[in-house]
């Protein structure tokens, strides 16, 4: 069975729609035209995935309507899921701590940014501790990076360690390779 247009849109409501919801939930300052060029530079890539155009939403709007329409019945806890999560985070942990010893705080962060309907699905363990921190912190954290944009030298500086940190990533990531993306032309069997 081929994978059809509103698969197609199901995963693409997960990367732009919902960051843009994070992003102006945290009060992230966007001009018009850095939220439309967000949105165009979306548009394309699900254009070029083979999203017929009538499809793809044209503004805003329509992502987060389109995105409320096809998500609830799409998403839900698979056995999948579960075990690339945890793949996931205790490699991440791995990279930021030794012997994993922050998976705590990796756990409440990432419960934090999925939200905990998804963090339950996913099987993401609640952090007494951590996840109260992280909800309270990491929306601080936002304010005061945004408060100092207007500042000189800074958004230069706050690009310079952006680009850093996304290298480092994307290095470690691919171990110096390539990253090689194959797209599956069907849904699972079963």
């Amino acid at each position: 069975m081929p994978i059809s247009q509103s698969d197609i849109l199901v995963t693409w409501h997960t990367l732009p729609t919902y960051a843009m919801r994070k992003l102006r939930e945290w009060k992230v300052p966007m001009s018009r035209a850095e939220s439309e060029a967000y949105l165009h530079v979306w548009q394309v890539t699900v254009h070029m995935l083979g999203v017929r155009d009538e499809y793809i939403p044209a503004t805003w709007d329509a992502a987060n309507a389109q995105s409320d329409q096809l998500l609830p019945s799409a998403m839900a806890p698979t056995r999948e899921g579960v075990e690339l999560t945890d793949i996931l985070l205790d490699q991440l942990a791995e990279q930021t701590s030794p012997g994993r010893i922050d998976r705590p705080v990796v756990n409440a962060l990432a419960r934090y940014l999925v939200g905990d309907q998804v963090a339950d699905w996913d099987a993401i363990p609640r952090e007494p501790l951590w996840g109260p921190l992280v909800g309270t912190a990491w929306p601080a954290l936002v304010a005061f990076r945004e408060g100092l944009m207007p500042l000189p030298l800074v958004p230069d500086a706050a690009w310079l360690l952006d680009e850093a940190v996304r290298q480092y990533i994307l290095l470690f990531l691919t171990k110096g390779q390539g990253a090689v993306i194959d797209i599956p032309t069907v849904n699972r069997p079963n």
